[in-house]
């Protein structure tokens, strides 16, 4: 059941879709040329304000003209591959909830890049339980003419909890590490356990389209009590990874997954 309803939840990108993000992620610093929002242009903000209210709405339509002909991703995801798994979220969660914020912008030529950050809460019954999503994107996007050509995700991160008394966590886990860099990825379980027996699992797979399509099942062991403590290294190529985990106890499951970037030097996190 629990590979099963994983499948179900997958990482949703888990919504790279229209910018997601959640708070155990630290915020990056922002790039020299970062304007405040505060100075933003009425017709970026405006654009912001509608892209937000059509996916509140779940307007496919209207979220899908936001996105130019030749938009992409650094993942090789296309708009149409964005909308496809928004409509695919839409379809799962009964309700969702979308709050695009906008962190910084920079006019380039034409073009406004801006840099946001945009919380999901989604809400939905499966097997008789209550499942919550909570996830979060810190994206740049370059927008021309109203519409976003391309998009650039800074740090994402997601959790899923199925059950009255899903486990609630605290992630420690690296935005950024260098190439062949150890780092810790440790889910800890933040409420006393009692005699519940935990089970559960963690892995790390390359961020591509292929896998933002095709979920993965993962097989559980018994956990010592207070989470998952895993110690990893990071792939001798630059890239990005997903750092993913789930959590069982009888009464709850948390699912958790968070993107981390791979660079070729390493850089403070």
């Amino acid at each position: 059941m629990v590979n099963t309803f994983f499948q179900q939840l997958s990482k949703w990108s888990l919504v790279g879709t229209i910018a997601l993000f959640f708070p155990f992620i630290t915020p990056l610093e922002k790039p020299a040329w970062a304007n405040s929002p505060d100075d933003a242009p009425k017709n970026l903000t405006q654009f912001l304000d509608e892209f937000e209210t059509a996916a509140n709405e779940q307007n496919l339509e209207a979220v899908t003209n936001a996105y130019s002909s030749d938009f992409n991703t650094q993942e090789g995801l296309s708009g149409q591959d964005l909308t496809e798994k928004l409509q695919q979220l839409w379809e799962t969660y009964s309700q969702v909830n979308y709050e695009v914020e906008l962190e910084s912008w920079e006019e380039d030529g034409d073009d406004l890049i801006a840099e946001t950050v945009t919380h999901i809460r989604g809400e939905r019954q499966a097997r008789g339980q209550q499942v919550e999503l909570e996830a979060q994107l810190r994206s740049r996007q370059r927008i021309n003419n109203d519409q976003i050509t391309s998009q650039e995700t800074l740090s994402e991160s997601s959790q899923v909890f199925m059950g009255e008394n899903a486990p609630r966590v605290r992630v420690n886990a690296p935005n950024q590490v260098g190439v062949g860099e150890r780092f810790n990825f440790d889910v800890i379980v933040r409420e006393p356990m009692g005699d519940d027996i935990l089970m559960g699992t963690a892995m790390q797979e390359e961020v591509t389209a292929s896998n933002y399509l095709n979920p993965q099942t993962l097989d559980l062991d018994v956990l010592p009590g207070g989470g998952i403590f895993r110690t990893g290294e990071a792939s001798s190529s630059p890239g990005q990874r997903w750092l993913s985990a789930v959590i069982v106890r009888s009464d709850g499951m948390t699912l958790v997954s968070q993107r981390m970037n791979i660079v070729a030097e390493t850089s403070e996190l």
